[in-house]
């Protein structure tokens, strides 16, 4: 059995909230709590100094890529990965968490290098964390798509797959822009990288509830058959 730790500010209460004192920050699988602040007929009685926020809707910094640029057989690749919104992070860093054969990340400098020598489809995930609350705050999870230098024009375009609304409340839906032959895989993660529900689909357009997650960001992950990604896109609960 694991052992539940807490803390308590004299005359407020527990650090996790009202609500989940004793639960060790965290009431539901790959979750955390933190309170924010406390006030008292409008006048603050605490205010946590590492957020200095009482709502906090995003996290930063955020990765601005979305995408990795293609890269061609036996051709040396250099891809600068783009970061915004660090004017008030002191402390962050960018970790490498799967980088494919034949390349290296350096986590310094925020740039991909690689010679690639296989042609193909190579999932590439990217992190960002932000040291202030000790939280990964964004994700780049994409394939680096590697082709003949002759062939660039050969690449199939990609069916259009929407997702909205985006933010959400209770649910939102997708919608396969394309020529639907098979079906495909979602997976739904929180932003400590928890996956929390996957779902066969078949359909052009499906809904999908979310109506007992928490508020928050959630990563989607859209693979078909071959474990080929097709989307990776950001939603946010509010």
């Amino acid at each position: 059995m694991y052992g539940i730790s807490d803390i308590w500010i004299e005359g407020i209460g527990s650090k996790y909230g009202l609500l989940y004192s004793g639960f060790g920050g965290a009431p539901t699988a790959g979750g955390g709590m933190d309170l924010l602040c406390c006030s008292k007929n409008d006048t603050l009685l605490y205010y946590d100094t590492i957020y200095n926020s009482c709502f906090i809707q995003e996290f930063y910094p955020k990765i601005s890529s979305e995408y990795y640029d293609t890269a061609y057989l036996n051709e040396s690749y250099e891809f600068q990965l783009q970061i915004s919104d660090t004017n008030n992070v002191d402390s962050f860093a960018l970790i490498g968490d799967v980088i494919p054969e034949d390349f290296e990340f350096d986590e310094t400098t925020g740039i991909l290098t690689g010679l690639p020598s296989t042609t193909g489809f190579f999932p590439c995930i990217i992190t960002i964390k932000n040291y202030d609350i000790g939280f990964l705050t964004d994700i780049l999870y994409s394939d680096i798509t590697v082709v003949l230098p002759t062939t660039i024009e050969d690449i199939p375009k990609e069916p259009e797959i929407n997702i909205h609304p985006n933010p959400f409340s209770r649910s939102f839906s997708i919608c396969y822009d394309g020529n639907l032959k098979d079906f495909y895989y979602l997976e739904i993660f929180n932003c400590e990288g928890k996956l929390m529900d996957k779902k066969t689909i078949s359909d052009k357009t499906y809904k999908v509830d979310c109506n007992n997650y928490k508020n928050g960001i959630y990563l989607l992950k859209i693979t078909d058959l071959n474990q080929r990604i097709h989307k990776i896109e950001k939603i946010i609960k509010k």
